[in-house]
């Protein structure tokens, strides 16, 4: 079976499972405070996985690729060296977040009241501890990466929630209970990929002497760390002012946010898992067409992922919703509540994806000032509109805030790197998916609601489909070519096939 294949049927896994888990959650804990409780004890370990544990691993694979360029014979002292630091550097950090839990969360959650915050702290304290196991997984995952290894880094997410949905079926209603089984799963992983890692000479490959110039890692980490943290600090505040409002706004942003996002998530552990290091080594080899050619690709497929998707969940949020959540503790009033603000987060939907997209290439250039800067501009207009909007549309005015500064992300990203992309396709593939999405959207409002899963699952094909006829008739012809679905074996530095 072939890598792309094995990696399809992990996400697909990863999304079942996912939606398995966020279903037990609604089931257990509804959306009132315990369901509260529980995305803040998650808060601050996924702010860590996505500052240190993305950008370790974002950093880590170009880094690699330049070391290699140089001399084979520097990977394994690098990987050494590197590895030490992240283990330092992210358990230091965890014992800092869980020695310090009374003080983050009286400052992330400052609408809850001391007995809250005091019932809330064995969590938040033990979920301090996946700070420094998710740290080392993604760079862990970066180096299996760089050698042309991309099947294990994915098991991460499938035993974090095989252990999150094992814990909520033998012992429900147990918040620190849910956290230690997602912990047990990526401890577990954690070991493997240990084991594999010291395999000697996995990632070394015959020298290639060139003439490229070498970096300091912490030239090319730093702006990574301060752009992915600028990213997370915008969620942070959206659920800090979420904690001002009505018991329950943060679970309904948790829950609206972690649906409208699932098609990101799958986006980015397959495709852009196996783009993300072609574009790097590609352009460190000074391949230029052979770049443009993965980014064509690469922009071709995030429509593919992200604008069916959206259409299908801002024509019927409150039908998914309700599906997908509304039984045990999460009654019908919670999905009225949490419906508007899924169709918000699904028109941001897109631009969350581009911008991901081009943040990956911004970084495979060895641009990460570039990368460093619209993160931070998207990060300031972003809470300056939840400041704007909160009090007076409450939770619906902190999704549109991010929805307006995902797009101004994306736009923002890619007029950086649209001196690389021909003009037709820079406007055509636009036009078409736009014009696509309009016309998918009224035929979807006009059918029926879905009224069972299977429908719901009928429906979103029947949204894919449609979108494909109508970008086929306005002129699109790649995405009905072979090998536009794939990636060349030498795409990957280590030569093996994707």
């Amino acid at each position: 079976m072939s890598t792309s294949l094995i990696m399809l049927c992990f996400v697909v896994a990863s999304f079942l499972l996912g939606f398995l888990r966020d279903m037990l959650v609604a089931w257990n804990f509804g959306a009132g405070w315990a369901a509260d409780a529980l995305f803040v004890a998650l808060m601050v370990p996924v702010f860590f996985e996505n500052v240190l544990g993305i950008a370790l691993r974002d950093a880590v694979i170009p880094h690699l690729h330049r070391i290699r360029l140089q001399t084979s014979s520097l990977i394994r002292e690098h990987v050494t060296r590197l590895q030490l630091g992240a283990w330092v550097g992210s358990i230091s950090v965890s014992l800092v977040v869980a020695l310090g839990a009374p003080l983050w969360m009286g400052m992330l959650v400052p609408g809850w009241s001391a007995s809250q915050i005091d019932a809330g702290l064995p969590a938040v304290r033990l979920a301090a501890a996946m700070i420094a196991v998710q740290s080392v997984l993604y760079f862990q995952a970066a180096v299996l990466n760089v050698g042309g290894r991309f099947v294990l880094p994915l098991w991460r997410t499938v035993l974090f929630n095989v252990g999150g949905i094992g814990a909520m079926v033998f012992f429900p209603g147990s918040v620190w209970v849910v956290i230690l089984g997602m912990l047990a799963g990526q401890i577990l992983l954690l070991l493997v990929q240990q084991v594999v890692l010291d395999v000697p000479g996995h990632v070394v490959e015959p020298p290639r002497q060139t003439e490229a110039p070498q970096r300091s890692f912490l030239f090319h980490f730093t702006p990574l760390l301060v752009a992915t943290g600028a990213q997370q600090i915008t969620v942070i505040a959206e659920r800090l002012f979420a904690s001002l409002l009505e018991e329950g706004s943060i679970a309904q942003l948790s829950f609206a946010f972690r649906i409208a996002t699932i098609p990101l998530t799958l986006f980015s552990l397959s495709f852009l898992t196996m783009y993300y290091p072609a574009f790097s080594t590609t352009w460190v080899k000074g391949e230029t067409a052979k770049f443009l050619l993965l980014l064509q690709k690469a922009a071709t497929m995030a429509v593919i992922f992200f604008v069916p998707a959206a259409v299908l969940l801002a024509a019927h949020p409150s039908s998914v919703i309700s599906l997908i959540l509304e039984r045990g503790q999460f009654d019908a009033a919670q999905t009225a509540a949490t419906a508007p603000l899924l169709a918000l987060y699904a028109i941001g939907l897109p631009g969350m994806g581009l911008a991901l997209l081009g943040g990956r290439v911004l970084l495979a250039q060895g641009r990460g000032r570039a990368f460093m800067v619209t993160a931070l501009a998207f990060c300031l207009s972003t809470v300056a509109l939840d400041y704007l909007l909160y009090q007076s549309m409450g939770a619906k005015g902190l999704a549109l805030a991010f929805t307006i500064g995902s797009w101004a992300q994306a736009v923002a990203v890619g007029s950086l790197i649209v001196r690389l992309i021909p003009i037709a396709f820079l406007w055509r593939t636009p036009v078409r998916w736009c014009l696509a999405a309009a016309l998918v959207l009224w035929a979807l409002v006009a059918l029926p609601a879905p009224q069972t899963l299977v429908t719901l699952f009928g429906f979103g094909l029947i949204s894919l489909v449609l979108h494909f006829a109508v970008v086929g008739a306005l002129g699109e012809r790649n995405i009905f070519m072979r090998k536009f679905w794939r990636i060349e074996s030498n795409d990957h530095l280590s030569g093996k096939s994707s």
